[in-house]
């Protein structure tokens, strides 16, 4: 059996207008009563909490695990009525024909591995309708840095699957250098997405084993998960 583990945001979904860093940078005010702009590379392939401490320490603000928690509740608790009317959220292309495909195959186990807290991951993924194609996940309320989160995503899927996982059974899919990283920290197979283009000349630098301009590229996908 093979384990394929997703990123969220920028792999599987997209917002056309930042939603989730204008959310962020709005729970930072309600909590702080500082303004606070969350730059883009700061979001990418990292985890909810490791951008809050950050951007709190950017702009010289004392991030305690009680004002830490306090504006990730915030976060998720805002979160869920936007993503559900937002008209700005989309999934990526050729992301829902992939799961599709996957998860008609019994070889197959799908789960995510995500910078997203769990509910923040729940959130946006069932607003598109994707949250119900995965059994397991990391998040980010499980682990401050990506690294740490393979191991727990593997250490779930043995449970759900009843054996351990070879490494090299493992893939992760995602459209950062971040990504890549975490994979390879572990040795797993890395496929990166060039959903970004901006991106894309750091995550090729990194040597992912498989690279994708984009996840329209079904056939590409499927021989990079087959081999």
């Amino acid at each position: 059996m093979k384990l394929l583990l997703f990123d969220i945001d920028g792999t599987l979904v997209g917002s056309r207008s930042g939603i989730g860093r204008r959310v962020l940078e709005e729970a930072i005010r309600c909590v702080t009563g500082r303004t606070v702009e969350i730059p883009l590379v700061l979001c990418a392939g990292r985890t909810d909490p490791y951008i809050v401490d950050e951007t709190l320490a950017s702009a010289g603000i004392t991030a305690g695990d009680g004002i830490r928690d306090a504006v990730l509740a915030e976060y998720v608790r805002t979160l869920q009525p936007l993503y559900r009317y937002e008209n700005g959220v989309f999934v990526h292309g050729g992301a829902r024909r992939i799961l599709d495909a996957l998860r008609e195959r019994s070889e197959i186990l799908l789960g995510l591995l995500t910078g997203n807290l769990q509910e923040g991951a729940r959130i946006k993924l069932e607003a598109v309708g994707l949250w119900e194609y995965f059994r397991l996940g990391a998040f980010g309320s499980d682990a401050r840095e990506r690294d740490e989160l393979p191991p727990i995503a593997m250490f779930r899927a043995e449970k759900v699957a009843g054996h351990a996982f070879d490494p090299r059974s493992v893939y992760i899919i995602g459209d950062t250098v971040h990504d890549v990283r975490a994979g390879q920290a572990h040795g797993l197979v890395t496929i990166a997405v060039g959903n970004h283009p901006q991106f894309v000349p750091e995550i090729q630098a990194a040597g992912p084993d498989h690279f994708l301009t984009s996840l329209d590229d079904f056939g590409g996908f499927m021989r990079a998960v087959e081999r």
